[in-house]
């Protein structure tokens, strides 16, 4: 396992300003943990956030896209209802294909 990134996204007026890591698992599978810093290396999967403060969706498309794993899985998607996780897991699965 490596560590990756750094610093947490930015919510609000550069705040929080604290440590984040990711971490890439045996070059397969990266989880970014609160940001979107790119693992610097090609992986199968990625844990994508999908619904957090800091987050717009089209930074998340991005951000997959940047990443270009085969596989992305949202994470961070514990406000969103019903309704929520299936309009972001509709978005995703239309600019990302099937994950």
């Amino acid at each position: 396992m490596t560590a990756v990134g750094g610093r947490h996204a930015a919510i609000h007026d550069g705040q929080p300003d604290c440590a984040n890591l990711g971490y890439v698992v045996d070059d397969e599978l990266y989880h970014p943990g609160d940001s979107l810093h790119l693992p610097g290396r090609p992986v199968r999967t990625l844990l994508l956030p999908a619904q957090v403060f800091w987050l717009k969706l089209t930074e998340a498309i991005g951000f997959a896209r940047a990443v270009g794993a085969r596989q992305v899985h949202p994470i961070h998607d514990a406000q969103l209802n019903d309704r929520g996780l299936a309009s972001v897991d509709g978005w995703f699965g239309e600019t990302l294909g099937e994950s």
